[in-house]
């Protein structure tokens, strides 16, 4: 088993109260360098936090953008309908992805949610 030690310092540092942008960026590279399946599921349920958390959210959306996996497109889509304002990132992150069997919740994006989609 992978040093479940150090990864659960690292998935504390992407919750932290006091985020800090770099140090949570280099956490979400070092975990999924660590174990790439434990991240990628670690980085979707980070989608599911409020907007009072969306810096986690937002570096879970970019690393989700980095790993390109097409597993992301429906909590990515979820999480954009989810909270209409403050998704800009989560959108960003579908650009690398393949969303062609979103078509339906691509349209509730472009015309029901915030500028920032």
């Amino acid at each position: 088993m992978k040093n479940q030690k150090e990864i659960d310092v690292l998935k504390d540092i992407l919750v932290s109260s006091t985020p800090e942008w770099e140090k949570m960026r280099s956490a979400a590279q070092h975990l999924y360098e660590l174990d790439s399946e434990v991240a990628f599921v670690y980085f979707i349920n980070l989608l599911n936090l409020d907007n009072k958390q969306s810096w986690s959210r937002n570096v879970a959306a970019l690393m989700l953008r980095e790993i390109k996996d097409d597993r992301a497109v429906k909590p990515l889509f979820e999480a954009v309908l989810k909270n209409k304002y403050y998704n800009g990132t989560l959108v960003y992150a579908l650009e690398t992805m393949d969303g062609g069997g979103h078509f339906r919740s691509l349209f509730d994006v472009l015309f029901h949610h915030g500028e920032e989609a």
